[in-house]
């Protein structure tokens, strides 16, 4: 049970702007927890909708919505290295939220793969390992299918003319912007290739 100073604390530590995602999941869902149990109603017919006013009421206060409460409360159920990933900004919060629905065991697949491959899951492809997971254990070659068929896809590049023109004279044309491009990029690619 939180104790009211237990509480005083928390509410500090999840209104500091430098909280980690981590520690600000574990804080929402210590709180949420503890209003789930100091608040079992009998008058509630759905587990669902004692979910929502317990993350209702944990977003007082916090700037989050409680559907981002209740999002920030599944990270915890993330590995330890792919949380701390979360942590450092490597692995992007929504892709996190993602991957927390994957078995413990699949996680760790997962994490094997991304260090085999140094590579961090898109969230289209995070969408689709939960997808797998759903159905059936989710195996290192099917990881590998699915990060594999997006990483082949066509890729294109934007570049905004505005920062483009400045290295260019104002009477140059797209073409031989392109042109200058393109020589520049054939350069560096041989001189790639000798190192």
């Amino acid at each position: 049970m939180v104790t009211r100073q237990g509480a005083v604390v928390l509410a500090y530590n999840i209104q500091r702007e430098e909280l980690l995602i981590s520690e600000k999941a574990f804080a929402y869902k210590m709180k949420y927890e503890a209003l789930k149990r100091q608040g079992k109603r009998s008058d509630l017919t759905s587990c669902q909708v004692g979910k929502k006013l317990a993350a209702e009421e944990v977003s007082q206060n916090t700037g989050d919505s409680s559907r981002q409460i209740l999002r920030y409360i599944h990270l915890t159920e993330l590995i330890a290295k792919l949380l701390e990933l979360a942590d450092e900004k490597k692995l992007p919060f929504n892709t996190a939220v993602e991957i927390s629905y994957l078995r413990n065991e699949e996680q760790q697949v997962l994490l094997q793969y991304m260090s085999n491959h140094n590579m961090v899951p898109s969230m289209k492809q995070a969408k689709e390992l939960k997808q797998i997971s759903k159905e059936r254990m989710l195996t290192y070659s099917e990881i590998d299918q699915i990060c594999m068929n997006e990483s082949t896809e066509k890729v294109q590049v934007q570049i905004p003319a505005k920062k483009l023109k400045q290295y260019f004279p104002e009477t140059y044309t797209k073409t031989q912007m392109e042109e200058i491009i393109f020589k520049l990029l054939a350069s560096w690619a041989e001189r790639e290739g000798k190192e």
